[in-house]
């Protein structure tokens, strides 16, 4: 009788591991994997360490955005040729700061309104 009770607490227990490091194996590729298993092994039993440490295994994480880092790119290589341009003698200083601040900030639209000449 002893036997089977002490089987099935030992099949209890193993099933009952496997839940407990569910997190840490889900999160162990993360950036943050070493806060998550902490967290996981530290606080699991508190059952809210638990679904806390769950939870943030399976969020997903924010990926830098691609866009800017291209933009980026393209801002430093057209301010170098505008620079380049500018050493030549090809841009006089007003013309180099009209169009740098073009390229950093977007080109000026222009305002309607009061700004309108009227004919």
């Amino acid at each position: 009788m002893f036997d089977y009770m002490l089987e099935a607490v030992s099949y209890i227990f193993i099933i009952y591991l496997f839940i407990y490091f569910i997190p840490s194996a889900i999160g162990y590729k993360k950036p943050n994997a070493k806060w998550i298993i902490g967290v996981n092994v530290l606080l699991g039993w508190t059952v809210i360490g638990w679904i806390i440490a769950m939870i943030w295994a399976v969020r997903k994480e924010s990926k830098p955005d691609r866009s800017i880092e291209a933009n980026q790119k393209r801002i430093n290589k057209a301010l170098q040729e505008l620079e380049d341009s500018h050493k030549r003698g090809a841009l006089s200083d007003i013309e180099y700061q009209i169009k740098r601040r073009e390229i950093i900030f977007g080109p000026e639209e222009e305002k309607s309104g009061a700004t309108e000449k009227i004919s």
